[in-house]
């Protein structure tokens, strides 16, 4: 019975740390406010990447 009330004591500090260690307030790199962007669409390929062996290169 000690066992488990320790093992349940441990989780609960270990689940605290875990909260507390993640509380970070992140600083944007980039200022996007205001930004919109349009989907792309792609009219035209104008080179494969596929070699030889059948395999493409960039993957």
């Amino acid at each position: 019975m000690l066992k488990k009330t320790l093992l349940v004591i441990a989780a609960a500090v270990a689940v605290i740390f875990v909260i507390l260690l993640n509380d970070i307030d992140f600083v944007p790199l980039i200022n996007s406010e205001g930004k919109t962007y349009a989907k792309a669409e792609v009219t035209e390929i104008l080179r494969d990447n596929l070699i030889e062996d059948g395999t493409r290169v960039g993957r």
